[in-house]
């Protein structure tokens, strides 16, 4: 019979492996899935430019706006939990007037005619990235800004290709 003994050495703590971090990385992801949302949205709007009024445009455009007020919806909401997330300090009443003002616009947005729905989500989506600016210190990431800004020129840019192509029947 043998007995096997270990002999450890409790002076040194056993070494742990070195963490190699990449800063941004994290902000670089939320980049490219904050501008993946915008991919059905500009396919949508390519189809309306290249089918309306042809048969299913219709069913199409119906779903484009769905789609963009849902995400206008969203917008407002994460500008909501960003703040309440901050604290009291960033609690203003002016930027989270534009950005609550988006809610209730985005869902009767839902039961517009598109000649007025387009531009109302336009003018939604204006609000967000206005409201976002009145702040005094805002609580927001700077990645959400770098995000913000060519996110709402895409939405737009889409929208209203949509608005132009539906007017122009």
């Amino acid at each position: 019979m043998t007995v096997e003994t270990t002999i450890t050495d409790t002076k040194t703590p056993p070494a742990k492996p070195a963490r190699v971090r990449k800063p941004r990385a994290g902000a670089t992801n939320v980049l490219l899935v904050g501008y993946g949302v915008l991919v059905p949205l500009v396919a949508m709007a390519m189809v309306i430019v290249m089918t309306y009024p042809n048969a299913g445009a219709d069913a199409v455009l119906k779903v484009e706006i769905t789609y963009a007020a849902t995400l206008l919806s969203f917008l407002g909401g994460i500008r909501w939990g960003i703040a309440l997330m901050a604290g009291q300090t960033h609690l203003h009443f002016r930027p989270l007037v534009f950005v609550t003002l988006v809610l209730p616009l985005a869902w009767a947005i839902l039961f517009m005619s598109p000649v007025i729905a387009l531009p109302a989500l336009m003018a939604g989506y204006m609000l967000i990235a206005f409201g976002e600016r009145m702040g005094k210190k805002s609580p927001v990431p700077d990645w959400y800004h770098r995000l913000l800004v060519p996110f709402t020129v895409m939405v737009e840019i889409a929208l209203g290709l949509s608005l132009l192509v539906i007017l122009g029947t």
